[in-house]
């Protein structure tokens, strides 16, 4: 075996070392702060949805996709439907195991890169990925920033393959060229993973349908990377009547905020003191860009008579498009206005910018014989690569354990509603909320009944539930067929009691049908049950599926989503139903709400839902489906569903007509727990 060979097989083994000691430690990490979260829950009961046969729904009878990962509501799924786990559980393994087998991955993809000279490695950028409380908080929180990030890292080792599969091509004339095709395949599935992923997928496919080698390959790279992502975008719009999902619509993400996006990157890095790390960051790559010990590894592919396309396929190309995408993306995030939880969409991007320098050479063997062999004494090669990327380890070693030590934690003093929350650390808000501890954290929607709104809720719900599968058309269960709806039990905010308002059958606009025994009654179609509260999944989660459960900020009420923006509101939470929209549009029977609702305004408000903007977007999600139905619902998303918007003054809809005949249904499936 030659020397090169022994040095390259050296650097193999501790990139492989560092790899499975990083992806052990994010294991750890991310277990200590485990936890799952209110929005986590959001995404367990569409998998309940799913495992009912009612779909990827939030509420029977209302097709409205509620979560940004698609891919995510249905890895929960089949894992949850293979092991038999609770669903809780099955997210919170999930996504750490995901997570785990994100940062080995990109670890050992990153010393591949660099194997070709021979170098030691020293952990650098996953050790600073992985000293952030928020990476840690989310590698579980039953969200999808571990499929996420394991999306980056796979992409990530894919191109290195690609890299290295055109080196060896130039050595030894193989033929061989699959990682395109993988490329390609992952490019695709971006779309399925979160929205804005599909820029580091584009791009990644830009530049391999610019590298292939005859446009047989492009024909073949489009075909392999397209069907999915474009067959499920034409079931979105057919399905939901929406080209993105509803989390989008809800929190405005094409609009601009540039001011509150600055805001949210300083409460992100100002904590830990980040603009030092990103200073060291730009320093070592820019001593490894210098050196040549990352030249060196693509020197064969910048040569002018190389073909264009190999010159493409090399080292700087695929560090340019993590380093690309991720600036593009960091400035997509701030110009939306960031959002309502501490650090979590700056995560991706940052861990996207740091693969590249997940571990870094500290020491280059290869090129050390080389100059002893020439007789140089290359002072630069021996000493600065050392002291500069040795410092730089030991930097993020000491500025870690600063991180780790000094998280961001949350303080209700001075709260006095959710609008003065504007960016707070999620975990630790929740454990004071629901009363638990770093030690013991909420890991289940039962931990949730722990928070003073929802004393109460659980009782109210199983009540309702037994009278409406009992007899459906007995007084007691029409009690339970308007709305249920939290009453504070004093000023002191001792907890509440949830109430049970009656309904009433399928309303027309001016006449609802009234409450009572009367011939026929048992065959009426009747409205669920409704809850309308801002945390939507514990809500969701602790109500059974034949009740309907909306948010006033439109997560699951594209009502809502519609309505005005809330200036200077809460990121992620500046749209609100007003009250008596959210009564309006439900069965309740006007005349049992309590005395502190505008009753008269709910009436009001009733023959406006049955106008033709309303009814025209209440069809695209509560018709039921059809093939017509499909179509219509492809043809809205293209057209009325992207700039839909409604008013929360009625006096805007004076003087137009409701629809005639027009009925607003939910479906009903009564056993579906």
């Amino acid at each position: 075996m030659t020397p090169a060979r022994k040095t390259q097989n050296f650097s193999a083994v501790t990139a492989v070392v560092w790899a499975l000691a990083l992806a052990i430690m994010a294991l750890v990490a991310g277990w200590q702060r485990r936890w799952i979260s209110d929005d986590g829950l959001i995404v367990l009961r569409t998998v309940r949805n799913l495992q009912a046969g009612n779909g990827p729904v939030f509420n029977a009878g209302e097709r409205v996709e509620t979560n940004t990962s698609m891919l995510w509501q249905y890895a929960i799924y089949l894992f949850a439907q293979l092991t038999g786990g609770e669903l809780e559980t099955v997210a919170l393994w999930l996504g750490l195991i995901l997570t785990g087998l994100a940062v080995g991955l990109g670890t050992l993809a990153t010393g591949l890169m660099y194997r070709s000279r021979g170098s030691i490695f020293l952990p650098f950028g996953m050790l600073i990925y992985l000293a952030i409380p928020p990476a840690r908080d989310f590698a579980t929180s039953g969200l999808e920033w571990g499929l996420s990030i394991f999306w980056l890292a796979v992409l990530w080792f894919f191109l290195v393959s690609w890299v290295r599969e055109n080196s060896r091509l130039a050595r030894h004339g193989m033929a061989r060229n699959r990682m395109i095709y993988w490329l390609a395949l992952w490019s695709g599935l971006s779309w399925l993973v979160r929205p804005e992923l599909v820029l580091y997928g584009a791009v990644t496919g830009l530049i391999i349908l610019i590298a292939a080698r005859s446009w047989a390959q492009r024909a073949l790279i489009l075909a392999i990377a397209i069907p999915l992502p474009l067959a499920y975008q034409i079931f979105r719009m057919g399905y939901y009547g929406a080209i993105v999902p509803q989390t989008a619509v809800a929190k405005s993400a094409s609009d601009s905020l540039w001011g509150r996006g600055w805001d949210y990157v300083g409460d992100f890095v100002n904590p830990y003191g980040m603009w030092s790390a990103f200073g060291v960051l730009a320093l070592v790559a820019a001593v490894l860009l210098l050196l040549p010990t990352f030249r060196g590894s693509s020197s064969s592919f910048s040569d002018a008579n190389s073909p264009r396309t190999s010159r493409l396929q090399g080292q700087v190309t695929i560090v340019a498009i993590l380093v690309v995408c991720a600036l593009i993306h960091f400035a997509y995030v701030i110009r939306v206005g960031g959002d309502f939880m501490h650090g979590r969409m700056l995560l991706i991007p940052l861990f996207a910018i740091l693969l590249p320098l997940a571990v870094v050479p500290v020491w280059d063997l290869q090129a050390g014989a080389e100059s002893q062999n020439a007789g140089q004494s290359n002072l630069v090669l021996k000493l600065v690569q050392p002291l500069a990327v040795g410092s730089g380890c030991v930097f993020a070693v000491v500025w870690g354990i600063n991180a780790v030590n000094h998280p961001v934690t949350f303080s209700g003093e001075g709260v006095k509603s959710s609008a003065d929350l504007h960016v707070v650390d999620e975990r630790s808000f929740w454990m004071q909320v629901t009363k638990t501890s770093p030690e013991e954290p909420p890991l289940y929607a039962s931990d949730y009944e722990a928070m003073d709104l929802m004393y109460g809720y659980k009782d109210a719900q199983e009540e309702c539930t037994e009278q409406r599968r009992g007899d459906p058309a007995s007084t007691e269960a029409r009690e339970c067929s308007g709305l249920l709806i939290p009453i504070r039990k004093d000023s002191a905010n001792a907890g509440t009691d949830w109430i049970p308002i009656g309904g009433v059958g399928l309303n027309s606009p001016g006449t609802p049908l009234e409450l009572g025994a009367k011939e026929g009654a048992q065959d009426l179609q009747f409205h669920p049950m409704t809850v309308n509260f801002l945390n939507l999944g514990v809500t969701g989660m602790l109500a059974p599926l034949d009740v309907r459960v909306v948010d006033p900020m439109g997560l699951a009420n594209p009502l809502a989503a519609r309505m005005p923006q809330i200036k200077d509101g809460r990121p992620g939470h500046d749209k609100s139903l007003p009250q008596e929209w959210q009564y309006a549009d439900s069965a309740v029977y006007v005349p049992f709400l309590p005395p502190f609702i505008d009753g008269e305004e709910v009436e009001e408000i009733r023959p406006i839902l049955y106008t033709e903007d309303f009814v025209e977007l209440f069809q695209t999600y509560r018709a039921p489906m059809s093939t017509e139905r499909f179509w219509e619902n492809i043809k809205y998303s293209l057209t009325t569903s992207r700039t839909l918007k409604f008013s929360d003054d009625i006096d805007d809809y004076e003087g137009v007509q409701p629809v005639p005949e027009a009925q607003i249904v939910w479906p009903q499936q009564r056993y579906t727990d």
